[in-house]
């Protein structure tokens, strides 16, 4: 038993690991479809996480990953799932939430889930992909999703630059 919760669990952040959330898109794809419901992806990414690992060790940098995985989270709906996908990069599923409803729950993170630790301010870049707007597809959605996370990261760092 201990074996299964730890593939269902990240050991560090304790959200949900990313063997789980895969196989749990694919009963959530199926869901959707049968009974015509929407639901979306985030795919979340922390900025500047590689300057907190390089400038104060990785222990500080685990304590930034269950800090943010943490502040994420209490910026979600109870019954929306989190986990992370790898390295300082989380996925969450937003069940029954249409792409017209996405900006707020970006808004709240944007503005809640950050983190400073001496120097550094870590935030977040989010993308999303929405069902069936942005796939039909566990593989599309998460594409969608990533490449949606990697525009606002880019826009971070251009606005970031303009600032400095």
């Amino acid at each position: 038993m201990k074996k299964r919760s730890q593939s269902i669990r990240d050991a560090l952040t304790g959200v949900y690991s990313r063997y789980f959330i895969e196989e749990y898109l694919e009963e959530e794809l199926r869901k959707a479809k049968r009974f015509d419901k929407k639901f979306t992806l985030l795919f979340i990414d922390l900025n500047d996480f590689k300057l907190v690992n390089d400038r104060y060790g990785h222990y500080v940098g685990d304590w930034v990953l269950k800090e943010m995985a943490s502040k994420i989270l209490s910026n979600l709906r109870d019954y929306d799932l989190l986990a992370r996908w790898g390295g300082d990069e989380f996925l969450a599923l937003l069940p029954e939430v249409a792409c017209i409803e996405v900006l707020e729950i970006l808004d709240r993170l944007y503005n809640n889930a950050f983190l400073v630790y001496k120097d550094l301010k870590v935030t977040l870049s989010v993308g999303y992909a929405c069902y069936p707007d942005h796939g039909s597809t566990i593989e599309q959605l998460v594409k969608e999703a990533d490449n949606s996370m990697y525009r606002a990261k880019s826009l971070h760092k251009e606005v970031k630059r303009s600032i400095s």
